[in-house]
């Protein structure tokens, strides 16, 4: 789910607006399902008290079905159910607190969390008849249509012409040229050029999925191999998607820890308390300063605080439903820290036990 989704979800003003968050805790579908017939229960009992019976019954049997549509995906850890005239199912890769918002709008907090904390990436596929683009959000992905793609054939001539080009002769410094070779960068040069509207702003790593001589003719020749994080080596144009999650999220997963290592070590590098702080509070007041650089956040944290209007000082609090109490600051300095375009980075629980489970790299 993109931003655009989220937006359209926060849009909707309908009462009622029923919400079931619900994490998964490695339960299987069917387990699953029955956890969020209880919530459907709660929702249920609820709504007694304000519309009438055939009301009642009538969302009742619409919440039934929104479960019913639920599946599981690897690496979920949340689910979300949204139920008002339309029926929307979102899997989420964050954990959640289990609970039934009825409201006139949707709790939608879980989604914007799950969004700036999960991991983004490109995902191009090297598939025999298309060349396909998809942004990665977590596990879930997304096709983009637009601005060129899917490129129609370009996939299948750099197979061709790689295949050409490898029967070329060697030249001295040893590289292969032959009858293929200016195919190949022609056919690279237009998926360049497609794939540059995408990555020309911010910093996403890029994975490559295809046969090894489209992969290989690709990586030699692209202006974005810097980009390249990994390769998964496929020859299909996976009308599936569930299958091409299946084969790239695993490769993610790697890429994510090599990433949390390096963040990681290149906060400790920074060295000294002038160059990186530590804390809730600290980190509130540079990151709205526009002092972050990089920012390490422990996947699990959560910080329900008050924050004073006259001096911004920060205080927690145990009691996040109280009014005046931000639900989570931590996703509030996730948000204010991408926005002075820092960057952020989500690391496993335990990751950050020496810094207070937050801390920032500076700029200066």
């Amino acid at each position: 789910m993109d931003t655009l989704a989220i937006s359209l979800l926060q849009r909707e003003t309908a009462y009622p607006s029923v919400s079931l968050l619900l994490p998964v805790d490695g339960d299987g579908v069917e387990q699953v399902k029955l956890r969020l017939r209880h919530l459907v229960d709660q929702a249920v009992d609820r709504l007694r008290h304000e519309l009438d019976a055939d009301a009642v019954a009538a969302f009742a049997d619409r919440l039934s079905a929104g479960v019913d549509r639920v599946e599981m995906l690897a690496g979920q850890q949340g689910v979300a159910v949204y139920v008002s005239d339309l029926t929307t199912i979102v899997p989420l890769s964050v954990r959640v607190r289990e609970r039934v918002v009825v409201d006139d709008t949707f709790a939608t907090r879980d989604l914007v969390r799950a969004f700036q904390r999960s991991p983004r990436y490109w995902v191009v596929t090297l598939g025999p008849k298309l060349t396909r683009l998809f942004e990665g959000v977590g596990f879930d992905l997304s096709e983009v249509h637009g601005g060129g793609f899917p490129l129609n054939g370009t996939s299948s001539r750099v197979g061709t012409a790689a295949r050409s080009a490898g029967r070329g002769r060697v030249s001295r410094d040893g590289r292969r040229d032959g009858p293929g070779t200016t195919s190949i960068d022609k056919s690279v040069r237009e998926l360049d050029d497609a794939l540059s509207v995408y990555l020309q702003e911010g910093s996403l790593p890029l994975v490559l999925v295809g046969t090894e001589p489209r992969l290989a003719a690709v990586a030699r020749s692209t202006r974005h191999r810097h980009k390249i994080a990994a390769t998964v080596r496929g020859a299909t144009d996976f009308p599936v998607l569930a299958d091409l999650r299946l084969r790239v999220w695993p490769v993610v997963e790697s890429m994510l820890r090599e990433e949390t290592a390096e963040a990681v070590a290149e906060l400790e590098r920074a060295g000294g308390a002038a160059r990186h702080i530590s804390g809730v509070a600290e980190t509130w007041t540079l990151a709205n300063q526009g002092r972050g650089d990089l920012l390490l956040v422990e996947e699990g944290f959560e910080y329900p605080a008050r924050i004073d209007p006259t001096n911004g000082q920060v205080t927690g609090t145990a009691d996040r439903d109280q009014p005046g109490v931000v639900d989570d600051l931590v996703d509030e300095i996730i948000e204010v820290v991408l926005a002075k375009r820092g960057r952020c980075h989500i690391v496993p629980d335990a990751s950050l036990a020496r810094y207070d489970r937050i801390a920032m790299k500076l700029r200066y």
